[in-house]
């Protein structure tokens, strides 16, 4: 089972406008994966639907309002990731965990990058918000090179 009508059919429409698919990103270790799975996983796919649609508007939003920026098919993956593997599960068994770790190491570090950075800064308010709704901040779990 995963969640109900018409955050499903948000959910699938997102995935389709967005078309390319998740690519995994992150070295994430098997250490990692466990941690992520208790710390961060597990609370995003037992929000209420109705959360879970205040998450999708915010990426809904920054796919749309940012097609014009030379990184959206970048963004467009991550925030893909967060909608399939993050936002369609409603219980552990569903989740495909090395992907689903992936993807919130990767949120990890669209929030955390340097607000600065002309790169990135359209995207920031929409990832700060995800992170707000999912698990009201979220730390540092990548390694910088």
């Amino acid at each position: 089972m995963i969640v109900d009508e018409p955050l499903k059919s948000r959910i699938e429409r997102f995935l389709r406008n967005v078309g390319e698919p998740y690519i995994k990103v992150e070295n994430v270790s098997m250490e990692q994966r466990i941690y992520v799975k208790e710390h961060y996983i597990h609370t995003i796919i037992s929000l209420p639907d109705n959360v879970k649609m205040r998450i999708l508007q915010f990426l809904e939003d920054s796919w749309n309002r940012n097609r014009n920026h030379g990184n959206v098919r970048r963004w467009g993956r991550a925030a893909r990731g967060i909608a399939e593997y993050l936002l369609m599960p409603i219980e552990m068994d569903q989740v495909q965990p090395d992907v689903a770790a992936d993807v919130v190491v990767r949120v990890s570090r669209w929030y955390h990058t340097n607000r600065k950075c002309e790169l990135w800064k359209r995207f920031i308010p929409y990832v700060s918000h995800v992170v707000e709704l999912a698990w009201g901040d979220i730390e540092q779990l990548y390694d910088d090179p």
